[in-house]
């Protein structure tokens, strides 16, 4: 069975849809068939709303899902050294590669607006204010054939 429910999507047009913790489901299924706007709505929704999206995509089996998962748990959980030295492209701005936690500063730690309006929000579902750099590592992988030419080459690295 899919780690997630496809039931839950239904709910991805109501502003109170969060109020049990839980994300709408996206089913790409229908989109891929119809093109159906109401999906693509549904998205628009809940990154506005979350800034996160939980995906079912009938392309991807769910022993596909969990050797991705079990992949990225076993690489997030090695050392730092085993990661940082090979996997990290700091001269390219960690366009491709691991980024550590540290790097990245949230632009909501020095922007008085974006924080102003984070503090607005409802207590249940306000977003933690940040306090100085990202805790969270990532690793950005560029998907698909590179330009030949390009103005921006770090843009455009190899992948790692």
């Amino acid at each position: 069975a899919p780690p997630f429910s496809s039931t839950r999507s239904e709910r991805a047009d109501s502003s109170t849809q969060y109020d049990d913790g839980m994300l709408p489901v996206i089913d790409l299924d229908a989109f891929l068939k119809t093109k159906d706007t109401d999906q693509a709505r549904a998205v628009a929704s809940c990154l506005h709303e979350t800034g996160v999206l939980v995906v079912r995509d009938p392309r991807v089996s769910p022993a596909d899902n969990d050797e991705f998962m079990n992949l990225m748990e076993e690489y997030f959980g090695q050392a730092y050294d085993a990661k940082v030295p090979v996997d990290a492209r700091p001269a390219l701005h960690y366009q491709v590669g691991v980024t550590p936690d540290g790097v990245e500063v949230p632009f909501c730690a020095h922007d008085s607006t974006c924080l102003e309006e984070m503090s607005n929000q409802p207590q249940k579902h306000r977003a933690h204010l940040p306090k100085g750099a990202d805790p969270k590592w990532r690793f950005f992988w560029r998907l698909g054939e590179r330009p030949a030419e390009t103005k921006f080459a770090e843009l455009n690295a190899e992948p790692v």
